[in-house]
């Protein structure tokens, strides 16, 4: 039997474990900002998750899972609003702040020593690598403080808002979605969403989304009406019974996000077109197959400075 790390595992895996095609938000974000790193993310790094991996595939795995500070920063928030959020479903005391800012800081700066030590190249998916290590970007010392105290703020925001304060109320029935990975089915693609916090308030569905970095525009907007989409579909409510908010808590700021049947549609539309195009740069759609030189590089030199597979990148 050919074992994990053995010459021969990866093909297998690959074959057991089909990469079937699906669409979401942050899919399309990537294929709109560089169709080559789409390519990367999604086709040629596949197979990668074992060491024993065609070199190029491994490398392109690894780069996959790089992370930004700022990408690094908002997943702690997140997982520390989590946290509390099931501690409180479960009916249990909330955390206390500093308790949880002390658990998070020291979970980053275990984060930060195995970035820095390249430890992230031996398990990548499991282990945080930055792209500031990766590509030996010069980074302050007091640059990382920030970075770290802003987590600990947007941690203590959250535990001190009105919103925690109205949610450990919330009666068991009503708790509906907490950070879980969905599907929708639009056009006979799964569409993948993930909702920070959805719950039941009478007739009406209420999904927050958390945000620490920049908000609003176009893009949250389709976000939202997607996950009104998803809410609609698996709850039986129509648009107007969606309460779509965005809070930041960085600035402790809620912004309503309106859902109404034209907003919806116009995003299930989007989201057709969207498959469409990327299945048009596809080899084989029912095989769900691609190449590397179907795919454009981007003209944004922007998004080439964020781009973690910059290192396997002819540009």
């Amino acid at each position: 039997m050919v074992k994990p790390g053995e010459a021969g595992y990866a093909p297998i895996m690959s074959r057991l474990l089909k990469n079937t095609f699906s669409w979401s938000k942050s899919r399309d974000r990537c294929l709109q900002e560089c169709p080559r790193q789409y390519f990367y993310r999604y086709y040629g790094a596949w197979g990668g998750w074992d060491p024993g991996a065609d070199p190029a595939v491994r490398e392109r795995y690894i780069l996959k899972n790089l992370q930004t500070r700022h990408m690094w920063a908002g997943d702690k928030v997140h997982q520390a609003v989590e946290q509390a959020l099931l501690a409180v479903r479960k009916g249990m005391p909330p955390p206390r702040a500093d308790g949880l800012v002390d658990r998070t800081l020291r979970a980053m700066r275990q984060d930060f020593r195995n970035s820095r030590d390249g430890r992230y190249r031996q398990d990548p998916k499991k282990t945080c690598g930055l792209i500031e290590h990766a590509y030996e970007v010069p980074v302050d010392d007091a640059v990382w403080k920030e970075t770290a105290d802003r987590v600990a703020a947007g941690i203590r925001t959250f535990l001190g808002s009105g919103i925690f304060a109205a949610l450990r109320d919330l009666p068991a029935d009503h708790w509906l979605e907490l950070e879980t990975l969905r599907t929708i089915d639009i056009g006979g693609v799964d569409v993948y969403v993930k909702l920070d916090l959805a719950y039941r308030d009478q007739a009406d569905i209420v999904i927050y989304d958390w945000k620490t970095g920049r908000g609003g525009g176009d893009e949250v907007a389709l976000q939202f009406a997607v996950y009104a989409l998803y809410a609609m579909d698996a709850w039986e409510v129509n648009a107007d019974q969606v309460r779509a908010r965005e809070y930041n808590l960085v600035r402790d700021e809620v912004a309503e996000h309106p859902v109404a049947d034209d907003v919806v549609a116009a995003a299930h539309d989007y989201i057709l077109e969207s498959i469409g195009e990327m299945q048009g740069l596809m080899d084989d759609v029912d095989a769900n197959t691609a190449s590397e030189e179907t795919f454009p590089l981007t003209d944004d030199e922007q998004a080439c400075r964020t781009c973690p597979f910059r290192r396997v990148c002819e540009k």
